[in-house]
């Protein structure tokens, strides 16, 4: 048994996946619920850039994983029930790392308008396509130091090319040929 097969079966209480799928789903649920559910908030991280499995993640994350347990039917059964397990009891918390991408509409809204385009909470939950338009057109003034009607030609032959049928829909500004 290799130390990974070892690992999953104490984690489920010394059986192996096919004895451990024969348990009533209560049980399988119990178990589950012991390795994935934590008191503390889960702090979500990136994963690795090699592949590994994040550290910080709880050891009975192997349980949401296919190819720890396995690739069948009953294997995916498995998964799906751990899963399920997982994001219905446990609560998430970002890594504070990515708390500062995280602003309150108000203030995207004044930086927003703050760029010269009229802006509202409202539009920041409907936006239509004219002020999505502006603020793409603004960027790109800004960071390619080119004006929309150095890039016009090819936003029009980009929206062309990509929603033909739906053109009518855009903003008039892309439309007009």
């Amino acid at each position: 048994m290799s130390e990974l097969d070892e690992r999953v079966y104490r984690l489920l209480g010394r059986r192996t996946v096919a004895e451990f799928s024969t348990l009533p789903p209560d049980q399988r649920k119990a178990i589950f619920r012991l390795h994935l559910v934590q008191d503390d908030p889960v702090i979500i991280k990136e994963g690795d850039d090699d592949d590994e499995m994040n550290p910080c993640i709880s050891t009975g994350a192997i349980f949401q994983q296919e190819y720890f347990i396995r690739e069948d039917r009953v294997g995916k059964q498995l998964i799906k029930e751990a899963i399920d397990i997982y994001y219905s009891h446990s609560r998430k918390k970002e890594d504070d790392a990515d708390a500062f991408m995280r602003l309150p509409d108000r203030e995207i809204v004044g930086c927003i308008n703050d760029i010269g385009i009229y802006f509202t909470v409202e539009d920041l939950q409907r936006p239509n396509t004219g002020q999505i338009q502006d603020i793409f057109e603004w960027f790109i003034e800004l960071l390619l130091n080119v004006t929309r009607e150095t890039v016009e030609p090819a936003i029009r032959a980009a929206a062309e090319d990509v929603c033909s049928e739906f053109l009518l829909m855009l903003c008039p500004r892309i439309r007009k040929t």
